[in-house]
């Protein structure tokens, strides 16, 4: 009202002393009437302290209703009878954004290194077990006989052995005996030997003793890629003679060739 009343006054003498601008002086009136602060009348906040501080409390009441819905939805979720709610509180939080994403990578990370340790069990362990099992099937074929280290026997209900652990009789007749012991000896008394290929599954082999007729003294180089083998005894069924001992033993070397 005392704007206006200020723009009349304006007109009345403006006319009065022949002004030649009325239109000036009724485009400032109307811009009075329309913001009497005498700001600008384009409808936007006038610059000012005022406004920047509104913007820094609006911040700060934002950054205090994060902090304590944050804070509650972790006390709700670890020290509360109420886990869901919890959650929940802490899940409409930056903080809770953030612990699910940390969590999504722990868990991813967690599941690589469990995949990595599955892997380095198969390889080491799993894997030279069947080949050990496919060896003893191939020794059986042949009439003969396998020497395990340690020596497991079954008494009770379990399989025990001087200085291991021992083994409940249900878990080595479903996993088998081929992944807790291993193959040190092997004793062939089949009929005629044409072959020792199947001989090749023993990584862990040490001594390997023949007690019939070899077919050829060339069946000896299946032996070379065994890395423990140390001795291999020929009886005298074996009808080799004194110079293929000799050739067996140059062709296996570090392995001693004994003749009984």
């Amino acid at each position: 009202m005392a704007g206006s009343s200020h723009c009349l006054v304006g007109l009345a003498t403006g006319g009065a002393s022949g002004d030649s601008a009325p239109q000036k002086q009724i485009y400032r009136c109307n811009r009075l009437a329309m913001n009497p602060c005498g700001g600008a009348s384009s409808g936007r906040e006038p610059k000012g302290r005022g406004r920047s501080l509104d913007g820094r409390g609006r911040a700060r009441r934002s950054l205090k209703s994060v902090s304590v819905t944050a804070f509650g939805g972790a006390w709700a979720f670890v020290f509360s009878g109420n886990p869901v709610e919890g959650r929940r509180m802490m899940s409409r939080s930056v903080l809770g954004q953030s612990i699910k994403a940390w969590w999504r990578q722990l868990s991813l990370g967690v599941l690589l290194i469990a995949v990595g340790y599955v892997a380095l069990f198969l390889a080491l362990v799993v894997v030279p077990a069947q080949a050990q099992l496919r060896g003893r099937r191939w020794v059986e074929s042949q009439q003969g006989r396998v020497g395990l280290t340690p020596d497991y026997r079954v008494e009770g209900g379990w399989y025990v052995a001087s200085g291991c652990c021992p083994l409940p009789t249900r878990l080595v007749n479903t996993v088998g005996i081929d992944l807790f012991a291993s193959v040190k000896h092997v004793e062939l008394d089949c009929e005629e030997i044409y072959t020792l290929s199947g001989l090749r599954d023993f990584s862990r082999m040490e001594h390997l003793s023949i007690n019939q007729f070899v077919h050829d003294a060339s069946v000896f180089y299946a032996l070379r890629g065994l890395p423990r083998l140390k001795t291999v005894t020929l009886s005298k069924w074996t009808g080799l003679t004194a110079q293929e001992r000799d050739r067996i033993s140059s062709s296996l070397s570090g392995v001693q060739v004994v003749s009984e």
